[in-house]
């Protein structure tokens, strides 16, 4: 999507008080989302080329994003573990979808990843 298109989105968007989860995947994306008015950033963990995760991606794109900006984890995010380290560098928002369909016991891994004390 275009510079002009994301910033029309987001404007509109706005007016009808719709918040917009505005995927980045590196710095470029990043200033492109923030330029164009994103005020809640998910910063994608996985590489869409390859489809490989490094959960690290988002703790350094994230620093970029100034105070007042929602930034959200999103992929590779698979145990309470890697909630903590988030955590430590800064992130309390995260999104979690494969790692709970393919649990056996999806609620206690929910459990285990809230009590760490993200927001999932």
């Amino acid at each position: 999507m275009d510079n002009k298109k994301l910033k029309s989105i987001l404007t509109l968007s706005a007016k009808y008080r719709l918040d917009v989860l505005t995927e980045v995947y590196d710095e470029t994306d990043l200033t492109r989302a923030l330029d164009a008015g994103a005020t809640l950033i998910g910063i994608n963990n996985r590489n869409l080329e390859s489809f490989d995760t490094d959960i690290d991606r988002a703790a350094k794109i994230a620093a970029g994003i100034p105070s007042g900006i929602i930034a959200v984890s999103l992929s590779g995010i698979v145990s309470a573990e890697d909630i903590a380290r988030q955590l430590q560098s800064g992130l309390s928002r995260f999104l979690v979808g494969e790692a709970l369909s393919r649990s056996i016991d999806p609620a206690s891994m929910l459990k285990s990843m809230i009590a760490i004390g993200g927001t999932v």
